[in-house]
């Protein structure tokens, strides 16, 4: 069971009930969707496998700290995103 995501479908359901139940104009159309959102969430989520440990880059490497490519240790801007690493 993935607890974060039936954590977030019980959420998005619940706020879509309160949708509902409250009528506004703007977001009573919106009441259905978050409900089926959220109940298709929390029953991916008690069926989806918990993940478990820390992703480690292969040897030589770091992750880039703002997109996550894999860049060799030492590298100065990432090729994906541009960002500056961290010395």
């Amino acid at each position: 069971m993935r607890s974060s995501l039936v954590v977030t479908g019980a959420f998005t359901a619940v706020m879509g009930l309160l949708f509902y139940i409250l009528e506004l104009p703007f977001v009573f159309e919106w009441s259905l969707p978050f409900m089926l959102a959220g109940l298709f969430f929390l029953l991916i989520g008690v069926f989806a496998k918990e993940s478990v440990g820390h992703v480690e880059p292969p040897p030589g490497y770091s992750f880039c700290v703002f997109c996550g490519t894999a860049l060799l240790i030492g590298t100065k801007k990432c090729d994906k995103c541009g960002g500056r690493q961290p010395v």
